[in-house]
This record gives C-alpha cells, structure tokens and sequence, in this order.
C-alpha cells in the first residue's frame, strides 16, 4: 500500500491507504533486492534518477558532487533498525516523527537511498569518482587552514570568528552534519591523483 495524505473527520490531515499510484515503486524495491516485513513502512523516490540525468544533462566533462544523508538500500529498508522509514519533521531546529504537527512551519526529511543515487549515476553515463563523510571532505580539503588564516585576519572580529568556529564544528561533527555522505561522480573525468576531499582520511581510518 501507499501512504497518501487526506483528511480525517476533524478536517485535519492524515494518511491514508491505498493501492500504490505506480509500479515503478514495487520495482524499485525489487530491483535492490528488497522485500519489504510486514507492516514495515519506508519512502521510495522515484524522482531520483531523473533529477541526476536533469543535473547533468548538459555536462561534457566534470563532476556531480552530492552531500545528504542516506544509507545503501540494504541498510535503509532494515526492517530491524528502521521500521518506520526515515520521514521525519524538522522544526524549530528539533526532530520529530509528527510530520502533521506544525503544517506550513516546519520541513520534511528522508534519508536518500544511496544505492539508487548509484544506479541512476551509472544509468546518466557517469562513473564513481570517490565517497567519503563531509567530515573528512572538508578536512581534506583544508578547512582548518580557512579557519585559521580567517582567526588571523585583522579585519575578523571576535564575534565573527565565534560565529565562524561555531559553524565549522557543527559541519564536521562526525555524530551530525559530518557524518553525511559525499559521493563524486564524473563524465570524460581523468584518473590520477583524487580530488582533495577524498584523498584524506582520520586518524584510524
């Protein structure tokens, strides 16, 4: 079945059942080998590979860098670690499984399907060019020096600075934002040396 929004007997929104409006979904599913439990939930988006194939139309030769957060297919739909899927309300800078609580003030989220960001790569003529964290990304490609040469300056002010350092944490924090994934892909892209991003790894990596 999938889930639809509708309206219950109090006029506010809820989800509603039906017959699934494609069978590109089922398909998804069995393509990545996945069989969903019973009662299990989960979102497909079948959106995916024609955003890729959209954003790279018109690229002769180069890279589509992706940063999100997500899990191969495999870890995704686990039924033992995720039952209910990943759509999740944001609002207020909180988390929250009401995705109906705060309609108009709040954003929606799911994790992406990594397996699939690879398929649609690979069917858009692009080939892997690296993946690692955006923790590692950014180290790679020298952030603590910006933040450095920034604490340097004498024109930074020390709220500015604060401000500054305050970010920089937030976006390399492995347990947060740095544990998202970055993934290259690349057309008529030369082998050799990896980008920065992807050359570095932590300490115990």
């Amino acid at each position: 079945m999938e889930r639809f929004v509708g309206i219950d007997e109090h006029g506010a929104f809820a989800d509603a059942w039906q017959d699934p409006s494609s069978p590109a979904i089922a398909r998804r599913l069995a393509d990545e080998g996945i069989e969903l439990a019973e009662g299990q939930s989960t979102e497909v988006c079948l959106a995916l590979a024609d955003w890729i194939a959209t954003a790279v139309i018109q690229l002769a030769r180069g890279v589509l860098l992706l940063f999100d957060y997500g899990a191969p297919a495999g870890e995704l739909y686990d039924p033992a670690r995720r039952p209910d899927g990943t759509i999740r309300a944001f609002a207020r800078h909180r988390l929250a499984d009401a995705v109906y609580a705060h309609i108009g003030r709040q954003d929606l989220t799911a994790h992406v399907d990594l397996t699939a960001v690879d398929a649609a790569a690979r069917g858009a003529g692009l080939t892997e060019i690296g993946r690692t964290s955006q923790t590692e990304f950014l180290m790679g490609n020298r952030i603590e020096e910006r933040l450095r040469a920034a604490q340097a300056d004498p024109a930074t002010t020390l709220e500015g600075y604060a401000q500054l350092r305050s970010a920089l944490v937030r976006l390399i924090d492995p347990a947060g934002m740095g544990g998202f994934h970055v993934l290259a892909y690349g057309r008529r892209w030369p082998d050799g040396r990896p980008l920065a991003g992807f050359a570095y790894r932590a300490p115990g990596r």
